[in-house]
C-alpha cells in the first residue's frame, strides 16, 4: 500500500477504507514521514465529516489521533505551511461545531484536553474576536442581526472566563442596547449576567480616552440604572460589584454616590453617612446636603444639613421637599411661624408655577397659623449652618453662591422652553430634553435631576448647527 493509494481512497469518500489502510501502514512503520501524512489528511476528512453529521460522541478520539500524527510530524520536520493552516482550521471548525450544538465552554475545554490540547485560548480568542467584528458589522454596516449575534454569542460564551476579546464584545453591546429605555436596559442587565457579572478585568476600568468613561463604570451604572426601575430586589446579586469597585477606589463621584444609595437599601446607613461625608468635601452641591440630612437622625444636624442645602440653592423651584422638610423640623422644635414661613414659600412657588400642592403640605399647614409667616428663615439657615454638627461644612463665603449654570457662550438666538423633562442616560452619562432642547449632565448634576420631570423650564441658546441649548433651569417639577 502507499500514500498514492490511501489518498486516493480518500478523495473518493471512502473514509474507512483510507483510515484502516493508513492505520496499518503507521503501524508498521511509526518513523515513516509518508505513513504519517496519509493519516494525517485521513483524520482531517473523517474529523470534518463528523462535523457535517453533528457526530460528537467520538471527537474527542479522531483529534486525540489527530494531535498524536500531527506531533509525529513536527517532530519530523514534515509540518509545512498547508499542514500548519489546515489543523488551526480543523481546530477552530470543532469548537464552533461543540459550542453550536449546545456544549459548555467547559466541556469543549475537557474534550480538546482529552485530546491532548492543553491549551486553545487563542483559538477561543479569535471566535470570540469573529464575533465582535460580526457586531460591528450589524451595527455599522447593517450586515445581520445585531440581537442576534448577541443571542448566539451567549449561547457558546455564557459565564465564559475573562478575557480581552470578552471584554471588546461588552463594550459593544453597550451600543445595542439603550440605556434610556427599561426595556432594553434590562435586556443588557440579562446579556450581562450570561457575559458573567465577575469577568470584568483590570483594563475594563480604564480608559484610552479621558472623554469617555471605562467599560466597567458604564456597565455599573447601567446595572444601577436597572436596579432603581426593580425596586432594588436583585441588590444582593449585584453589590458586591459596587462593594470590591469602591474599596478598590474605582468609583467616580456619581458612582459613589450610588454606592451610598445602594448601602441605605441595604441597612448600612453609618457606612453611606461616611461616603456622603467624603462627596461632600468634592462637591458642595444641594442635593447632596438633602440626602444626607435624610440619612441622620438628630434633628439639629438635620437642620443644619437642609440649611446648607436651602442657602447652596435659592431657586425655590428645586427645594419644594426641602421647605416641608424643615417646616416638619420647625414644627417639632415648636418654631411654628418659621414653619408657616417655610410652607408659605412652598405654596407661593408651586401656585405660581401651577402645580399641585403635595398633600403633606395640607398636614403640616393644618398644625400651625398659615396666616402668621415671614419673608424667609434665611438668618436661621445661617445660623444652624453655621453649627455644622460634625458634618461636612459649608466652604467659606459659598452659602453666597447660586448654583451656577453649565458655562456656555452667549451667541445666537435666545430662547425658553417649558414642557416635560425626558431624562435619559447613554454609556453612564446623563443628559435630558425639554422638547428639542438638549440639557447636560452639568446642569441635571447641579439641580439634583435623575428622572423625568413633568414640568420644566429653561432657558436656551441656539447652535451654529440649529439646535437648541440650555444654559440654565429656570423651573422644575419633580
Amino acid at each position: 500500500m502507499s500514500f498514492k493509494e490511501v489518498t486516493e481512497l480518500r478523495k473518493s469518500g471512502q473514509l474507512t477504507q483510507a483510515y484502516n489502510m493508513a492505520l496499518a501502514d503507521l503501524n508498521a512503520s511509526h518513523s515513516d514521514v509518508w505513513s504519517c501524512r496519509a493519516m494525517f489528511w485521513v483524520l482531517y476528512d473523517m474529523s470534518s465529516r463528523l462535523i457535517e453529521q453533528k457526530r460528537f460522541d467520538n471527537i474527542a478520539d479522531f483529534l486525540k489521533q489527530f494531535n498524536w500524527v500531527y506531533e509525529r510530524l513536527r517532530g519530523m520536520g514534515a509540518i509545512d505551511e498547508i499542514a500548519t493552516k489546515s489543523t488551526a482550521a480543523l481546530l477552530r471548525k470543532v469548537l464552533n461545531a461543540l459550542l453550536d450544538f449546545g456544549r459548555t465552554v467547559q466541556e469543549v475545554l475537557d474534550i480538546f484536553e482529552h485530546a491532548g490540547y492543553h491549551s486553545i485560548d487563542e483559538i477561543l480568542e479569535n471566535i470570540r474576536l469573529d464575533y465582535f467584528f460580526k457586531l460591528y458589522n450589524a451595527t455599522q454596516k447593517h450586515e445581520g442581526n445585531p440581537h442576534q449575534i448577541v443571542n448566539e454569542y451567549v449561547s457558546k460564551f455564557q459565564n465564559s472566563q475573562p478575557s480581552d476579546n470578552h471584554s471588546k464584545f461588552l463594550a459593544s453591546v453597550l451600543w445595542i442596547y439603550r440605556a434610556d429605555d427599561d426595556n432594553e436596559n434590562a435586556q443588557f442587565i440579562r446579556f450581562f449576567d450570561a457575559w458573567g457579572i465577575n469577568n470584568l478585568q483590570d483594563s475594563d476600568w480604564k480608559s484610552e480616552n479621558s472623554d469617555y468613561d471605562p467599560v466597567a463604570i458604564k456597565v455599573l451604572n447601567r446595572v444601577f440604572a436597572y436596579l432603581s426601575k426593580t425596586r432594588y430586589s436583585d441588590l444582593d446579586k449585584y453589590f458586591a460589584l459596587f462593594q470590591d469597585a469602591y474599596i478598590k477606589k474605582r468609583l467616580d463621584f456619581h458612582l459613589r454616590r450610588k454606592y451610598a444609595i445602594l448601602l441605605i437599601h441595604r441597612g448600612e446607613k453609618n457606612q453611606a453617612i461616611e461616603i456622603y461625608k467624603q462627596l461632600l468635601r468634592q462637591k458642595q452641591d444641594f442635593y447632596l446636603y438633602s440626602e444626607l440630612a435624610e440619612l441622620v437622625e438628630n434633628i439639629d444636624a438635620k437642620m443644619s444639613l437642609y440649611s446648607m442645602a436651602l442657602l447652596r440653592q435659592r431657586n425655590d423651584e428645586f427645594v419644594g421637599a426641602i421647605h416641608l422638610q424643615m417646616a416638619q423640623l420647625f414644627i417639632e422644635k415648636g418654631l411654628l411661624r418659621e414653619a408657616s414661613t417655610e410652607l408659605n414659600i412652598y405654596k407661593v412657588t408651586y401656585e405660581r408655577n401651577k402645580w399641585k400642592l403635595n398633600e403633606r403640605y395640607t398636614e403640616l399647614a393644618s398644625k400651625v397659623d398659615i396666616t402668621q409667616f415671614d419673608k424667609n428663615n434665611q438668618k436661621l439657615y445661617a445660623e444652624y449652618a453655621g453649627k455644622n454638627n460634625g458634618y461636612a461644612k459649608l466652604p467659606d463665603k459659598s452659602h453666597n453662591k447660586q448654583s451656577r449654570p453649565n458655562k456656555v457662550e452667549n451667541s445666537g438666538a435666545q430662547k425658553e422652553f417649558e414642557g416635560e423633562l425626558k431624562y435619559k442616560q447613554k454609556d453612564g452619562r446623563a443628559f435630558a430634553f425639554v422638547g428639542d432642547c438638549y440639557i447636560s449632565a452639568k446642569l441635571l448634576e447641579q439641580q439634583g435631576i435623575t428622572q423625568n420631570c413633568p414640568k420644566a423650564k429653561v432657558q436656551a441658546r441656539q447652535l451654529p448647527d440649529g439646535k437648541w441649548q440650555a444654559t440654565k433651569i429656570l423651573k422644575i417639577e419633580k
